[in-house]
């Protein structure tokens, strides 16, 4: 995977401290990193009250805070430059529900550089 440290921690940083920020008090938060025929998955996983399916779109919004962040700190800029950064990566970003119980899941996918990428790196 091709791509700048800077933008994937502060990515993977941003996406864990949501993760902690709003999860529930005694709930758990899980990162995952796995390797698929297609790409490289980044989720991460918490037990807080998640996000509406209705409002999933709305928070990659700049300046866009959820109905339930009255009481946690922010901007309403982290999953907007979050997004921007794995774009930039070639990379999507999906929210879901977790399968069991309340929480959310932050899946991020990376695919391969293509082919003509790989070409130019070499040649270069």
């Amino acid at each position: 995977m091709l791509g700048s440290p800077a933008a994937l921690k502060f990515l993977i940083r941003n996406l864990l401290d949501n993760a902690i920020r709003y999860n529930d008090p005694s709930g758990s938060v899980q990162l995952r990193i796995t390797k698929e025929v297609d790409a490289v998955v980044l989720s991460i996983s918490d037990n807080g009250p998640g996000i509406e399916e209705s409002q999933r779109h709305r928070v990659f919004d700049r300046f866009y805070r959820g109905e339930n962040t009255s009481d946690v700190d922010g901007t309403g800029l982290g999953l907007s430059i979050a997004k921007r950064v794995a774009v930039l990566h070639g990379a999507e970003i999906q929210l879901g529900a977790q399968p069991k119980g309340p929480g959310l899941v932050v899946t991020v996918r990376f695919r391969p550089p293509s082919t003509a990428h790989d070409s130019l790196q070499q040649t270069v």
